[in-house]
């Protein structure tokens, strides 16, 4: 009996776990959703050096990455957590970014997604932002010297738009999506869950 009842007590402690862990980043990604969704966006050709909010479609620069997920052939950037609420254990991009009035490069050192998610092809979750994709990303703008490129002015050397980044946070990438209620949903099912099955044994056990 006490077995089972360690057993039982052991797979409702997994519960709660796993509900804690998908409410924390449910909350999280729906802060990071609102603060981007209604922030206002900075046109590429009036962005200054430093931390911009900018709005656009994501474009291919090079090659595509390999994409994880079953649902895709390739992707610009992927980031992937465990379902305990490991966020960004493995990310990547390889990007560019047009708004309509200019292009910047994305490269990020440690990528923040909110988009869909999906069970990777390694059994974690992924998150991934395809060509095409409509995208608001937070970081920070630099003006790069490119200097194999092409020079406009005889006084300036050619510069490209590269964002990267923030000093604390990495950069963010975000997509439209329900994921973060989802996952809030699902973290506080599991929690309600859990307290009904610890109330049902305890009950059992009086």
């Amino acid at each position: 009996m006490e077995l089972f009842v360690a057993l039982i007590l052991i797979f409702l402690g997994g519960t709660a776990s796993y509900g804690i862990s998908q409410l924390w980043v449910g909350a999280r990604d729906l802060f990071r959703q609102a603060r981007l969704a209604t922030g206002r966006a900075t046109p590429l050709r009036d962005a200054r050096e430093g931390r911009v909010l900018i709005r656009g479609e994501a474009r291919a620069a090079r090659k595509l990455l390999p994409a994880l997920s079953r649902e895709s052939a390739g992707c610009v950037a992927y980031a992937t957590r465990s379902s305990f609420g490991r966020g960004g254990d493995e990310s990547a991009t390889t990007f560019e970014l047009f708004d309509g009035t200019g292009v910047a490069r994305i490269e990020a050192a440690h990528a923040v997604l909110v988009a869909p998610e999906s069970i990777d092809v390694f059994g974690a979750l992924t998150r991934e932002i395809r060509p095409g994709d409509q995208v608001t990303i937070l970081g920070s703008l630099e003006r790069v010297v490119e200097p194999g490129g092409t020079f406009d002015s005889y006084r300036e050397p050619p510069t490209s738009l590269v964002v990267r980044d923030l000093p604390h946070g990495g950069l963010i990438i975000q997509r439209t999506t329900w994921q973060p209620i989802r996952n809030v949903a699902k973290g506080a099912l599991a929690l309600a869950v859990s307290a009904a099955g610890v109330m049902l044994t305890i009950g059992a056990l009086g």
